[in-house]
């Protein structure tokens, strides 16, 4: 099955147990399904949800839980692109994963750019 990219609304939602996203996240907790967590749309939620890193934990370490970190050649692929580093990140793993990204706010992206999963 295609991996699937949460941004930082996703996370955030995933906290606050929207059951769109839960339903996905079950999938990956039973390791059906890979949801890919790019390390600057965690920081992004984290900065708004002020959950600290215990509460992490348990989503971070599903087993279809893959934390994509923010390494060099992301920051150099991405660099020149509009947006937040989040996001660029998100559109970065999307592509490399060839994977649609989970978002509640859909204006952040392009048109286009990548495949898009609204919530």
């Amino acid at each position: 099955m295609t991996p699937i990219v949460l941004d930082a609304s996703a996370l955030a939602a995933l906290f606050r147990a929207d059951p769109f996203i839960w339903d996905y996240w079950r999938q990956a907790d039973a390791g059906t399904l890979t949801l890919i967590m790019p390390a600057a749309a965690i920081a992004d939620a984290e900065q708004d949800l002020q959950a600290g890193p215990d509460a992490w934990s348990g989503i971070l370490w599903a087993p279809g839980a893959e934390v994509a970190a923010l390494t060099e050649t992301v920051a150099l692929h991405s660099g020149s692109w509009r947006g937040s580093i989040a996001t660029r990140q998100v559109i970065y793993e999307a592509r490399e994963f060839r994977s649609p990204v989970l978002t509640r706010t859909p204006e952040h992206y392009s048109p286009g750019r990548v495949p898009l999963l609204v919530f």
